[in-house]
């Protein structure tokens, strides 16, 4: 059995530099994937229109080029990515 590791600081969680350095490598091939995420983001819009409650406010973490928040056009919708370099 392998003993796993704790990071010193217990709200490190991410390699962040990682995490910006393979976010930013997949922006420079995002035409070749994209056909994928706005089909994740019709699907996730579709399943968000099933909820029985409103959310004026929404938060897209990872939102790559904001398509999901194009979907959501009634809605005050903020959208982060660690990566500057994807369009839109």
């Amino acid at each position: 059995m392998t003993k796993s590791t704790q990071p010193d600081n217990p709200s490190y969680i991410f390699d962040r530099k990682a995490l910006r350095r393979n976010r930013n490598r997949a922006a420079a091939h995002f035409s070749d994937y994209d056909f994928l995420i706005r089909e994740v983001a019709g699907r996730l819009h579709d399943k968000y229109c099933d909820i029985n409650r409103d959310f004026r406010n929404i938060l897209d973490l990872g939102c790559r080029d904001g398509g999901l928040g194009r979907l959501l056009v009634d809605k005050q919708v903020v959208g982060q990515d660690l990566s500057a370099n994807f369009p839109g």
